[in-house]
C-alpha cells in the first residue's frame, strides 16, 4: 500500500497527470462542492468527505495563523476592487 495524497477539489484528476503516473499514492481528493451537496447523509461517501474536510482544516488553519502574524490576511483581496 502506498502513501496517502490529500487534496481539495482542485486536485480532481491528479492520478491522470503525467507527473504522478508512476507514484504509489492513494489519492484522497475531495468532491466538488456541488457533488458533495447532492450526497445523501446515509451513504458511505458522506462520512468520507467529512473526514477529508477535517484533515484539510487541520492543515490549513496554521497557514491562516502565519498569514495573520505577518500581516498577509488580506493580500488576496487587494486589487480586486
Amino acid at each position: 500500500m502506498g502513501r496517502n495524497g490529500w487534496g481539495d477539489a482542485g486536485y480532481i484528476g491528479v492520478q491522470k497527470r503525467p507527473e504522478t503516473l508512476g507514484l504509489d499514492v492513494d489519492w484522497q481528493v475531495a468532491m466538488k462542492p456541488g457533488q458533495r451537496r447532492k450526497l445523501e447523509p446515509d451513504t458511505l461517501a458522506a462520512p468520507a468527505e467529512k473526514a477529508k474536510a477535517s484533515v484539510r482544516a487541520k492543515v490549513e488553519h496554521p497557514f491562516l495563523d502565519v498569514k495573520r502574524i505577518f500581516g498577509y490576511d488580506k493580500v488576496r483581496y487587494r486589487g480586486l476592487g
